[in-house]
């Protein structure tokens, strides 16, 4: 499962934790960052263009994955963007 909003998609992964325990299986929900940051390829090239986008991590995000700033990194070259990252 891949979502969007941090703090859900968050609740989620403890709550299948918790419900499913070990029938959960080989089921992950991840945040769109963490999922695509294991589907980039590390020898993509694309050229940076136009003003910088900024990123605001959500308070649960930042707070409980304090490397999601630097996924949201490494994602950026995909979306030809330069992205500044803000505390």
């Amino acid at each position: 499962m891949v979502g969007v909003d941090p703090a859900l998609v968050l609740c989620y992964r403890d709550e299948y934790k918790l419900a499913l325990g070990e029938q959960r299986g080989d089921f992950h929900v991840l945040l769109v960052n963490e999922w695509l940051a294991q589907e980039i390829n590390a020898r993509l090239s694309v050229k940076v263009s136009g003003e910088p986008w900024y990123f605001f991590g959500h308070c649960t995000e930042v707070t409980a994955l304090p490397g999601a700033p630097a996924q949201w990194a490494a994602i950026s070259p995909i979306l030809a963007r330069s992205w500044k990252m803000s505390a």
